[in-house]
């Protein structure tokens, strides 16, 4: 009566050891597809690798408000990913757009009244995409410019002298750091610094 209750013991714990092998090896394989999930999150952390591009951006926006005007173009990695915060005028409105930069999905596309006051100012602070540098040539001007690591956050508007500028910052691994490029010239505005 002892041989079968211990050979059963036995062939029961052979069973569970091969369970718990086949476990650890999927927590493995579940690991290292984890890292490998990671890798690609942190990957898409790139503002270059923005399946949406600025222009489709702006084109975005123009089609939801024909007549709006930019003032504004800033690409961020919120929470859910990349989003385009374009800002532009009309005639009598500030308005606001967000447009999810995987998906091309307008998110927001808030208005408010302009004031008179506010006028002229909206109007010097209009610009055209036009006949600029595309973000990957103002990155290529500031690498020149010893700008090195991830962009991952870039903003395009008028400075106070009137140009049109993008400021870039790049995520080195251990600080931010931003630069500013002329979107016309090329030449560096503001020179490579630490983002507080």
């Amino acid at each position: 009566m002892k041989t079968p209750l211990i050979a059963t013991i036995a062939l029961l714990g052979i069973l569970l050891t091969g369970c718990g092998q086949s476990n650890s090896n999927q927590s493995s394989t579940e690991s290292s597809s984890s890292s490998r999930s990671s890798t690609k999150v942190a990957t898409s952390s790139n503002a270059q690798k923005v399946p949406l591009t600025m222009t489709d951006a702006v084109n975005k926006m123009k089609s939801e408000n024909s007549d709006a005007k930019l003032t504004g173009i800033e690409l961020k990695n919120d929470a859910g990913g990349f989003v385009y915060e374009i800002n532009s005028v009309t005639a009598t409105k500030e308005l606001e757009t967000k447009i999810n930069a995987k998906s091309g999905k307008v998110t927001r596309n808030e208005s408010e009244q302009l004031e008179n006051d506010d006028k002229a100012e909206a109007k010097a602070d209009v610009f055209d995409i036009s006949d600029i540098l595309s973000v990957n040539a103002a990155v290529k001007k500031a690498r020149n410019a010893d700008a090195k690591g991830t962009l991952i956050e870039y903003n395009l508007e008028k400075a106070d002298t009137g140009n049109l500028i993008y400021e870039l910052k790049f995520d080195t691994g251990d600080v931010n750091k931003e630069i500013g490029i002329d979107a016309t010239s090329g030449k560096v505005t503001q020179q490579l610094q630490t983002d507080d």
